[in-house]
Order: structure tokens, then sequence, then C-alpha cells
């Protein structure tokens, strides 16, 4: 059985200096990840982000 390495923390120094690693994770392992720090959803993924972008199911209207 193999473990999901943790998410990564997107308001850490270590983001900011360097995002690349963290984005592999989450495109590998978290496609879709809700992020506590910022109360944000985040998609990973080039496919999933052109949805949102063309599917009007995905707004910010409330």
């Amino acid at each position: 059985m193999t473990t999901l390495p943790s998410p990564p923390d997107i308001l850490s120094p270590q983001f900011a200096a360097d995002p690349y690693p963290a984005y592999r994770i989450l495109r590998a392992h978290y496609p879709l990840f809700h992020d506590k720090g910022t109360d944000s959803y985040l998609l990973s993924r080039y496919e999933d982000v052109a949805r949102a972008f063309r599917d009007p199911t995905f707004t910010t209207d409330n």
C-alpha cells in the first residue's frame, strides 16, 4: 500500500520559493484541493481548469 504525500501548504515560504514540486503533488494526488489557509479550492489539471472556465455551472455567483 502506498501513502499519499501531504498536501502542500501554498502559504509556506517553501512554496513561494519553488512551487513546482508542490504543483506536481497537486496534479498527481490532489486534482481538486480545498486549501484551508485561503478557504479556496484549487484545480491543478489543465483539463479541469479549462472546463471550469467554459462550463457555466462553475461560477462565483451565490
